[in-house]
């Protein structure tokens, strides 16, 4: 009994029965980037050890930001109609957060420290 029957047909070739990324985008096929990098055991922890301190940095960012957005809005509520004066330090801030407050992840890491050429 030949496992032929677990590999999906659009990714197999007739002819030989192996795998085929021939027709399959780039994007859309599932990769794994310790295929790609073939990674140590201790690269590997300190690859997840550098994923899970971005998302931390990123949800600091992301937290900081919604902080200072509930502050402004308290700050309109508190101030009225002298809420431009006294807020605007607020609102500059938030302004100044919008780029960085969201969550980038860590795809754009890992394709950097794919792409850099090992050091000798």
């Amino acid at each position: 009994p030949s496992a032929r029957w677990l590999i999906p047909t659009r990714y197999t070739t007739e002819s030989l029965g192996e795998p085929s990324l021939s027709n399959i985008s780039i994007s859309k096929a599932p990769v794994s980037i310790n295929s790609v990098m073939r990674l140590t055991l201790e690269e590997a922890l300190q690859l997840k050890e550098a994923r899970d301190k971005k998302i931390r940095e990123d949800w600091i960012r992301v937290m900081e930001m919604r902080i200072n957005q509930e502050k402004l809005a308290e700050c309109y509520r508190t101030e009225g109609v002298n809420s431009y004066e006294q807020c605007a330090h607020l609102a500059q801030t938030v302004i100044s957060q919008i780029p960085e407050g969201r969550i980038r992840g860590f795809r754009l890491l890992e394709e950097r420290r794919a792409n850099q050429k090992p050091s000798s």
